[in-house]
């Protein structure tokens, strides 16, 4: 749901993390077994490019060669071209587990450059890092986007880790694999389309679920709130929190379906409720003359921020960011 971007910085300081010797003998190691995987793989139209010969490339890597990297591994090994002891070795060698402790000591002490805040998949439970007697303590998980145990070259890649609650990441997700139907991945597909999992990469660039999926508070038969929704309770079980996906953008419903957004969000209907009735009961016009009595001191855009803090939420990505912000949107004015 919320898009995450690990900057040059952020990576070069990544990579700094190992050492010259052990890099040196990863990149001795891989020598040798991508050799072996292009051996196996030559009979297709998979080319040596495809799997860069240092892995500090493979580590650093933007989300669409990962995305490459992966569909041209799962889609080989779908075939039988990759034999499982190779598939082991390689796991061995891309071995997220033994560097875990070392990759989440640099994701914890870079939380608040990244910007992690809340669940990058769901944005309903806070996600964080803190410190105690000397020792950093983290309350997130690193998902791998792109399954490791399916592809395990990607395991070690600082763009396939998103930082997730442990609903999403351990009880949702699990090794699915976002942009393939769920009914279809049992039977190791033979072909994936990579264009479906790139545009649900919440690290690549163009990831875009904030434009293509709106909240919207409708009634029991799905029409718009046109009044003022009452909070209580009663109300609330006449509502309903509904996504709208624009045409064409129809793959997030994968997101929406993993991750059980709308049953989740549903459960939170009331906050939505709230917050749109603060809109009804504060409009415009109130906020304006709110600012009056401030002499000016206040304009009508911080008195909103004040009641609202949208702004706030959005900076600091405070759950239901998205959710009140769409909301926020249906009251503006031009």
């Amino acid at each position: 749901m919320n898009k995450i971007v690990y900057d040059r910085k952020i990576i070069e300081k990544y990579l700094r993390i190992f050492d010259d010797i052990t890099i040196t003998e990863w990149n001795r190691k891989w020598a040798n077994l991508r050799d072996e995987l292009l051996r196996c793989v030559k009979p297709s139209c998979c080319h040596s490019a495809l799997f860069p010969e240092k892995i500090e490339s493979i580590m650093q890597a933007p989300p669409k060669a990962l995305v490459k990297i992966f569909v041209a591994y799962h889609n080989q090994k779908a075939k039988g071209r990759i034999s499982d002891e190779l598939h082991n070795n390689l796991s061995e060698l891309f071995n997220y587990t033994s560097q875990q402790p070392k990759i989440a000591k640099f994701i914890m002490s870079n939380s608040e450059a990244i910007g992690i805040h809340s669940c990058f998949y769901c944005e309903l439970g806070y996600i964080n890092t803190y410190s105690a007697k000397g020792r950093l303590y983290n309350h997130f998980d690193l998902d791998h986007f792109l399954p490791k145990k399916r592809c395990p070259i990607v395991g070690l890649s600082i763009n396939n880790f998103i930082p997730a609650c442990s609903v999403c990441n351990e009880k949702l997700k699990h090794e699915h694999i976002l942009g393939v139907p769920w009914e279809k991945e049992d039977g190791m597909l033979t072909k994936i389309d990579e264009d479906n999992i790139l545009r649900l990469f919440p690290s690549d660039k163009n990831y875009n679920f904030d434009t293509a999926v709106t909240f919207a508070i409708n009634d029991a038969g799905g029409s718009a709130l046109t009044k003022t929704a009452r909070r209580k309770q009663e109300t609330a079980k006449d509502c309903k929190l509904d996504f709208c996906i624009i045409p064409g953008q129809e793959i997030f419903q994968d997101e929406i379906e993993t991750f059980r957004l709308s049953e989740r969000y549903n459960y939170h209907k009331m906050e939505a409720l709230r917050l749109f009735d603060l809109y009804n009961e504060y409009p415009i016009e109130l906020r304006r003359k709110i600012s009056e009595l401030f002499n000016g001191a206040k304009s009508p855009k911080e008195i909103e921020e004040d009641l609202f803090g949208t702004s706030f939420s959005q900076t600091h990505n405070r759950c239901f960011n998205k959710m009140r912000r769409d909301i926020a949107k249906k009251f503006q004015v031009d």
